[in-house]
């Protein structure tokens, strides 16, 4: 049986309180101490690949990895944004093409000033209060 589109939560979430579960990646400002701190914006893997951000992500950052914490330089977060947003006006699915928008709103955001972004790979539920060393 497969999954429609419509089975997927294609939300930007900004507080960790709404999540339920926890197999999202974290979007955080360079200078983050702590996943799932306050300031970070969550989203579905599932969504992400449904919309097809991590093929967007991976076009312009070929190394990333869901598994682990991505540094992405200002200019590269800044170019996936771009990207996203263009994308997102051929979508046909009015959830991908939102959660595209939110998410390249976040990126151009924390990249304006220069700083690299983090896209902060899946945890398991005992990983959620890991320091990053």
């Amino acid at each position: 049986m497969t999954s429609s589109d419509d089975d997927y939560d294609f939300t930007l979430y900004h507080d960790k309180e709404d999540l339920s579960g926890t197999t999202y990646l974290e979007i955080a400002p360079d200078g983050w101490q702590h996943h799932w701190e306050a300031g970070m914006s969550f989203v579905s893997d599932d969504a992400l690949i449904k919309a097809d951000g991590f093929d967007l992500i991976r076009r312009y950052y070929p190394d990333f990895d869901p598994r682990a914490d991505n540094c992405i330089s200002a200019l590269c977060a800044s170019t996936i944004a771009d990207a996203m947003s263009d994308h997102a006006t051929r979508l046909h699915h009015p959830g991908k093409a939102k959660l595209l928008q939110d998410i390249a709103h976040v990126l151009s955001r924390l990249s304006r000033d220069g700083n690299p972004v983090w896209i902060l790979g899946l945890l398991f539920v005992t990983q959620t209060l890991t320091m990053r060393q």
